[in-house]
């Protein structure tokens, strides 16, 4: 088991993480565990990566050039992934904070400059992420009844929920699409609040259930519930 790069080894709370040929994988001590499976990613080029003790971090490319940027979540086993334009050279991270070193775009040709990740700054900031496809164990019919989350938001941020039934993937609505797949949406004030959205649908009857939920700046959920009932015919 051999890594493309030394720059993608990388310690993480005692869990030794890794880029080899075609995966990210983890060592602990036995056979290395493939924790890459969701990425997709055919390729990786150009591989850095860096840590802040609790998450692995890393910049890499695909066959096609594109530039993506994954965090691994060693605590809950998660991925995410953030946005980036920009080539990434290297992770660094000491008591002030996380850095990464990017190029410098077309400002001055071959420059360099350090970019702080972890500045707190949220402002105007999107996000969104999906559950997986919920089935409840069974591909009988069911009904979504109610939506039901808690959640801490900053001032002035933002929040959408949508519902997708069965195949269906967000990425490929038309916008009017996605307006029927809306269920709900919040612009808070200028204030910081906690936020209880409690959500009845209407007319849900699928196999399966995936929610699509995307914003603006802060926000932080602490709970996800769904009420569904299973059984009975279409729109009964």
């Amino acid at each position: 088991e051999g890594a493309i790069d030394n720059r993608t080894i990388q310690d993480v709370d005692g869990k030794l993480i890794f880029v080899s040929d075609d995966n990210v994988k983890v060592y602990t001590g036995s056979n290395p565990r493939i924790i890459s499976y969701n990425l997709n990613m055919p390729r990786y080029v150009n591989a850095v990566s860096g840590t802040d003790g609790r998450c692995y971090y890393l910049y890499c490319e695909d066959g096609n050039n594109n530039k993506k940027m994954f965090v691994y979540d060693i605590y809950v086993d998660e991925w995410s992934e953030q946005y980036v334009d920009y080539k990434v050279f290297g992770f660094a991270h000491n008591k002030n904070g996380m850095y990464m070193l990017i190029d410098g775009y077309d400002d001055v040709p071959g420059s360099r400059y350090i970019s702080r990740m972890d500045t707190g700054n949220y402002s105007g900031q999107t996000w969104s992420f999906e559950t997986d496809l919920i089935t409840n164990e069974t591909i009988n019919i069911k009904h979504l009844g109610k939506i039901q989350m808690l959640a801490d938001m900053a001032a002035h941020s933002t929040i959408s929920v949508y519902v997708l039934y069965d195949n269906e993937k967000f990425s490929g609505l038309t916008t009017a699409e996605k307006a029927k797949h809306l269920v709900y949406s919040y612009t808070n004030g200028n204030s910081a609040c906690r936020k209880t959205i409690r959500v009845k649908t209407r007319n849900t009857a699928s196999y399966g259930i995936k929610l699509h939920i995307e914003g603006t700046g802060y926000t932080k959920l602490y709970e996800l519930e769904l009420f569904i009932e299973n059984g009975g015919d279409l729109y009964a």
